[in-house]
């Protein structure tokens, strides 16, 4: 069977299926925008997996320090042996009594899982199928099989559109609550956690063992790439762990998400200018109101007699506070619980409506929602304003 396309066209998902329903033996080969990746099916089972270029927290050594399975020392003992030898790390360090044969079988096969994980978010590319043999060492890989990685990435792929809105961004600095304990049985099973609310109850198990491995304060990068866990657990567990407030962020904030603030900031004010042919709409109008009611009671809409002048204010307020929640998020990596946050970060925000009652802020869809009672400062009546009308 030669089998050969793009990704886009048909997708990896696919490609899974069709080699391991036929049980095909040979070689997909997989080419990126910035890599290659070659999987090899016996049987279609994955053996083997070449990658062109190989994350540091994917490489053999570094899985089985964060598996807690070798010692830094160990292993920078053993890429020094590795150097005069060219043997692969696995050998040196079995030859080292440091592992056993299952250590390393755990390792390369959790090396494997986390490669397929990630070609499966690829949104484009190019694929080739040979048959063909394959060569494998068959006393330390275990064959995984394509239905069980179909299924678990196929999971993943559902679910990381909302993780990566919650997530922080990898520069974010967290810090563990050391106020906080949990106790052994707090380990409970797999939890919903996708939601602005922060969780009650047990943690889930991958959550305690991240909460575990993190000491003072670390950025999201950091965590991640420490983690025994692969990059989705780990995420969703770092997500888990700021929702039920066992992390919480530095009160320094970093200098690039300052420097990314400003960028944001600056790029905000280019962004208006779609606006500009409303804009001179609205201010001819004012011009016209101005004329009739004088400087003071336009330039403050709380005085003015004019209602549509109010609700026309409001209108806006209530979309530049939702725009800067928005920034906020690309800021942070999370939506503000508080909408005094933003007054006190200083964004250029008013949280009070133009009847003098305080703007409130929810979210829904995935998005910020920012909402007046209107005149009649009572919520749930028809002339509420809302940035999502």
């Amino acid at each position: 069977m030669a089998l050969e396309g793009t990704i886009k066209e048909f997708g990896l998902a696919d490609i899974f299926q069709l080699i391991g329903l036929q049980k095909k033996t040979g070689t997909l080969f997989l080419k990126g925008l910035e890599t290659t990746v070659n999987i090899h099916f016996e049987d279609g089972a994955v053996v083997k997996i070449d990658e062109s270029a190989k994350l540091p927290k994917y490489l053999t050594g570094r899985i089985l320090v964060n598996l807690g399975k070798v010692k830094p020392e160990q292993l920078e003992e053993a890429l020094e042996i590795q150097k005069t030898t060219a043997r692969k790390i696995g050998s040196i360090l079995i030859g080292q009594e440091a592992i056993n044969k299952d250590d390393l079988k755990d390792a390369l096969s959790f090396q494997m899982k986390e490669a397929v994980y990630r070609v499966f978010r690829w949104k484009g590319g190019d694929y080739k199928f040979y048959q063909d043999k394959v060569d494998y060492d068959r006393d330390t890989i275990t064959p995984l099989s394509s239905e069980h990685l179909l299924m678990d990435g196929v999971r993943m792929l559902d679910e990381w559109p909302k993780l990566e809105k919650t997530l922080p961004s990898a520069d974010t600095v967290l810090k563990k609550d050391e106020k906080k304990t949990v106790p052994e049985e707090e380990a409970g099973g797999d939890e919903e956690i996708f939601s602005y609310e922060s969780g009650s109850g047990g943690l889930s198990k991958d959550a305690v063992e991240t909460l575990r491995n993190i000491r003072g304060s670390r950025t999201v990068y950091e965590i991640i790439e420490s983690s025994p866990l692969g990059e989705f657990d780990a995420s969703k567990s770092i997500v888990e762990l700021i929702q039920k407030g066992y992390l919480g962020r530095t009160e320094s904030i970093p200098e690039i998400v300052l420097h990314e603030k400003a960028i944001r900031r600056t790029a905000g004010i280019a962004g208006w200018s779609r606006y500009i042919p409303y804009l001179a709409v609205f201010l001819s109008v004012v011009l016209i109101v101005f004329q009739i009611t004088g400087t003071r009671k336009i330039m403050n809409p709380r005085v003015t007699k004019f209602p549509d002048i109010k609700v026309s204010f409001c209108s806006s307020q209530v979309q530049k506070l939702k725009e800067n929640a928005e920034l906020y998020y690309f800021d942070y990596g999370l939506y503000p619980q508080d909408i005094s946050v933003l007054k006190k970060l200083d964004y250029d925000t008013n949280i009070i409506d133009p009847w003098g009652k305080p703007l409130l802020l929810n979210y829904g869809g995935g998005e910020a929602i920012v909402s007046s009672a209107g005149p009649d400062g009572a919520f749930g009546t028809s002339d509420d304003i809302s940035s999502n009308p």
